[in-house]
């Protein structure tokens, strides 16, 4: 996240204001009935404790629609670079499979700890996305459930540490955590320490660089121009303007919008209709319950919360070239090249994009060659840029589009944002269910109790009918 640090408002809205209707009468003792009891401190004690926002958007954040999260697919990754085969712990993969996996292993020294069976395994996933991106009709896309029991489940978690896979920060109030730019510098530098110390490019080296490039293709995305940290920052700073209701739950227009209008879809209704969601005490889940859930969640996972914004600009830029051949961000690069940006799932769109990729890889490999072959200290600036001049920018023009698509959906109170937000939880809200569900915070709608039928006729004073249908007298009669 940013280092950033504001105030959060508080600023109550009058109740004439309020999106929602009031809420039911909550089952005894009732939120109401606990601050009587215990008082309002101990009240927010337990609700800091229960984390009932934990986990609510985070598998979303991962693995909505087809599961690859803010970065180019598998299949596409695997279609740059060369067809060279590398081996890496007795398993051969192509320079495209290296720079794809860089997405499930944190780092080459992770990737080469891994058994050759795991190789193996993603190995074959990989290619077997990139034959379903080419058209292959035999062969589906591989989902997110397949990537996590692959990688033993760490891959929601790597997803969702991405700020790697974007753009340097421009803002110096905003610090990202890591960069595509900074993270590709670090390991192909460390690929021609290899190369250069040896005298000869090794497998070893070519599998350092190929983990490399991952972070160097990123670079190619429409969606991937932003910095995550500010387009997270910018959203925060809106959210917080937001004038927020509630006295222990808080809610806001971002908030009660999303509720409402995911709650107003007839299937996602249905499918909450059947659950109830804990907040101190089982309830209903209705939009203003699910408002609140959704503060709780900005409030205690800011950092799942505000990659929503990120995700909703990502996809936007990726997309922007859908709109035809004069559609999309138009940048530029060092060598004078100026073309139309494809991004993550529409890299088919743009085969301008996939060859210049593939000649920065091509340069990087090159620099390879150089290392090996230099008897001096080697000028990294100067390798760095050989590479690093392929690599695209923003025109004006693709600049422009650029900073309408982060004002307008980094900005919560924006209807357009609330809009989509709403469906990019609708799209996926089994996976949002079960995930609250592991965690306690929902679970089936329990069945009501059925009333004996008492049958016609008068009771006897005092009298009840059994479950056996006798009728007693009295509770003591057997």
């Amino acid at each position: 996240m940013a280092q950033r640090v504001r105030g959060a408002a508080t600023r109550s809205r009058p109740p004439a204001q309020r999106e929602v209707t009031a809420r039911p009468a909550p089952a005894p003792p009732g939120l109401l009935g606990l601050q009587r009891l215990a008082g309002n401190g101990a009240v927010h004690q337990l609700l800091a404790s229960g984390a009932p926002g934990d986990g609510l958007l985070r598998e979303l954040v991962v693995r909505h629609g087809r599961g690859d999260v803010h970065r180019y697919g598998t299949g596409e990754h695997a279609q740059l670079g060369s067809g060279r085969i590398v081996t890496v712990n007795g398993v051969q993969m192509t320079e495209g499979d290296l720079i794809a996996i860089g997405d499930f292993f944190a780092s080459p020294d992770d990737m080469y700890k891994a058994s050759p069976d795991e190789l193996r395994r993603l190995v074959a996933l990989i290619e077997r996305d990139k034959r379903s991106v080419l058209g292959s009709p035999g062969d589906a896309r591989v989902t997110a459930d397949e990537w996590q029991a692959a990688t033993g489940g760490r891959y929601i978690d790597l997803a969702r540490a991405n700020d790697a896979h974007f753009a340097p920060s421009t803002d110096p109030k905003v610090v990202a955590p890591a960069d595509h730019k900074s993270e590709w510098q670090k390991l192909h530098r460390q690929a021609l320490d290899s190369v250069h110390k040896s005298k000869s490019v090794t497998d070893d080296a070519r599998a350092v660089n190929g983990f490399a490039s991952h972070f160097l293709t990123d670079a190619f995305a429409a969606g991937h121009l932003v910095a995550k940290a500010q387009v997270m920052d910018h959203a925060k700073t809106k959210f917080d303007a937001l004038k927020t209701s509630g006295l222990v739950f808080k809610e806001n227009a971002f908030t009660q919008g999303v509720a409402q209008r995911v709650l107003a879809d007839p299937a996602t209704a249905a499918k909450l209709g059947a659950k109830q969601l804990k907040l101190i005490a089982w309830g209903d889940i209705t939009p203003e319950r699910f408002s609140e859930l959704l503060m709780k969640l900005q409030e205690r996972e800011s950092a799942t919360f505000y990659n929503i914004f990120a995700k909703l600009v990502h996809d936007r830029l990726n997309d922007a070239i859908k709109g035809g051949p004069d559609a999309g961000v138009e940048v530029s690069n060092a060598r004078g090249e100026t073309w139309k940006l494809s991004g993550d799932d529409t890299l088919a769109l743009s085969p301008r994009t996939k060859d210049i990729a593939n000649a920065a890889v091509a340069e990087s490999d090159h620099n390879l060659d150089l290392a090996a072959a230099a008897t001096g200290d080697l000028d990294y600036a100067k390798l760095f840029a050989n590479v690093w001049a392929y690599t695209p920018h923003p025109t004006a023009n693709g600049q422009k589009l650029v900073d309408d698509t982060i004002a307008k959906y980094a900005d919560p109170g924006n209807t357009d944002t609330i809009d989509a937000a709403a469906q990019f939880i609708i799209g996926d809200i089994d996976v949002a269910m079960a995930g609250l569900e592991a965690r306690g915070l929902v679970r089936d709608k329990p069945k009501p109790k059925q009333k004996a039928d008492l049958g016609p006729g008068p009771l006897p004073a005092g009298g009840y009918m059994g479950s056996d249908g006798i009728i007693r007298k009295s509770f003591g009669e057997q």
